[in-house]
Formats: C-alpha cells, sequence, structure tokens
C-alpha cells in the first residue's frame, strides 16, 4: 500500500515497542524460525548440561530474544525434557 506524501501512518503503541524491540536485538547474521527450530534441540541440550556455547548457539539466542513463537518453542522444549 502506498501512501500519500504529507499522509500520517497511525500505528498501535504496543506495535511500536515491538518493533523497536527487533530493531534493537538484530544483528548483522541473524537466524530464521525454521533454522532455529532445527537447532532447537541441541540447543536445549547446551542450555541443560550448561556447556559453553558454539557461534550456532549464540545465534540461536539472539533470534529467541526477538521471535516469541520459537522462545515459545523453545520453553515448552525445555520443560518437557527437564521432566
Amino acid at each position: 500500500m502506498k501512501m500519500k506524501p504529507g499522509k500520517k501512518m497511525h500505528t498501535h503503541a504496543g506495535h511500536t515497542d515491538v518493533l523497536l524491540t527487533m530493531i534493537k536485538n538484530s544483528c548483522a547474521e541473524e537466524l530464521d524460525c525454521q533454522s532455529v527450530f532445527e537447532h532447537m534441540e541441541e540447543y536445549a541440550d547446551f542450555i541443560l548440561k550448561r556447556r559453553d556455547a558454539p557461534e550456532m548457539v549464540q545465534l540461536i539466542e539472539q533470534h529467541l530474544a526477538i521471535c516469541g513463537d520459537c522462545a515459545e518453542e523453545f520453553s515448552l522444549l525445555l520443560k518437557a525434557l527437564k521432566e
């Protein structure tokens, strides 16, 4: 949708906060949801065994910080593995 010059775009305050958080937490190299999902079990293993994290784990952490869906999935995975 093309905005006309001089027309203001209205945003919900909550949406603005989410976008600002995502921008703040973004970096030059990021993973998409599929990549995070493929490595989530490995990441959970690192978290539960308190091992040093390789670069892939750091990228997953960055993605989980900005993607609520993947963060929720990971939380459920950790819970299941702890039980």
